[in-house]
């Protein structure tokens, strides 16, 4: 009966020391907003590298294409 008691003494503390759901989802907002972030700077910088590999002249007609497309 004692190691009983002792489990449920430690399962007690442990669902005690769990942190508030507040804290919660503070975290994993802040971990997506991270993620987010960082999966945006990957993008940017996977097409910077891609335009600075292409012919100048083939990318100011492609934006221009765009350009004209969108109506701007």
């Amino acid at each position: 009966m004692n190691d009983f008691c002792k489990i449920v003494y430690e399962l007690a503390t442990k669902i005690e020391n769990l942190p508030s759901r507040k804290e919660t989802l503070e975290k994993c907002v802040e971990e997506k907003l991270l993620f987010s972030d960082t999966m945006y700077k990957e993008q940017i910088e996977e097409s910077k590298k891609y335009l600075l590999s292409r012919d100048n002249l083939k990318v100011v007609k492609t934006i221009a294409r765009e350009n004209k497309k969108k109506g701007v």
